[in-house]
């Protein structure tokens, strides 16, 4: 039986689709020193209406696909964005598709075409990054380079395989365009500590901002993944966990 505010329901099978992270808040390490920066500090889960980012210097701590989003979209305002990451991901252009493409996702039958090809592409590029690896892995590292000149390479060489971890895309390369037009740099180095007036890498250069965003990821949801929905079986609360 589940309960709901408008009443309860009876049924013989339950899903539970409600994913693995809790978006009642991002993931926030304790960085060292954090209270000593004298600008704001953002997650971008709990994004204040408030927040204005226009002509300042912005550091994005993070290599994932919200990273990735953000800073090319923050660039457009900001005096400059800085992208920290640890270590770096891997990022493709994902080209969004011509004019014929968005008009033959107009209709039902044209929409499933397009959807079927992005799957079976998505399938095959995950095929073929298991079976050739090294060979996956250069051909991403050379395409992310070629777009962007003179970037060092250490920025875009990641530690793992390719869809060992996600891949990040930007639609229409937007974050590689950012960056040539030298809107968004990259630093790729262990944070040390907050400062006044930003952050000092490990390698004792300081990243200088007025406003830091934490695209530090999520947590998960407790009790998986039933979250935050009280569950008994025979009088008996359920924690998955144990199961």
């Amino acid at each position: 039986k589940l309960k709901t505010s408008r009443g309860s329901l009876t049924s013989r099978f339950l899903f539970i689709c409600g994913g693995y992270y809790s978006y009642d808040g991002g993931f926030q390490p304790e960085f060292k020193d954090m209270n000593s920066f004298s600008g704001q500090i953002v997650h971008p889960q709990k994004w204040p209406a408030e927040v204005d980012y226009r002509e300042k210097r912005v550091a994005v701590i993070g290599s994932g696909a919200t990273a990735i989003t953000l800073a090319p979209n923050l660039a457009r305002e900001a005096a400059h964005v800085t992208l920290v990451q640890r270590s770096p991901s891997y990022i493709f252009n994902m080209k969004q598709g011509a004019s014929s493409a968005r008009l033959l996702s107009r209709t039902a039958a044209g929409y499933h075409l397009l959807r079927w090809q992005r799957i079976v592409a998505s399938m095959v590029q995950w095929k073929l990054a298991k079976a050739f690896p090294k060979s996956v892995k250069q051909l991403l590292i050379d395409a992310a380079l070629q777009q962007m000149p003179g970037v060092e390479p250490q920025h875009f060489q990641p530690r793992y395989d390719p869809w060992d971890q996600r891949i990040c895309a930007c639609p229409d390369g937007d974050f590689f365009k950012a960056v040539r037009r030298g809107k968004v740099s990259m630093e790729t180095d262990e944070i040390d500590r907050f400062v006044t007036n930003g952050l000092r890498l490990r390698s004792g250069r300081v990243v200088e901002a007025d406003l830091i965003v934490t695209a530090t990821g999520m947590n998960m949801q407790p009790n998986i993944p039933m979250g935050t929905i009280d569950v008994s079986v025979d009088g008996k609360t359920y924690v998955a966990a144990d199961h």
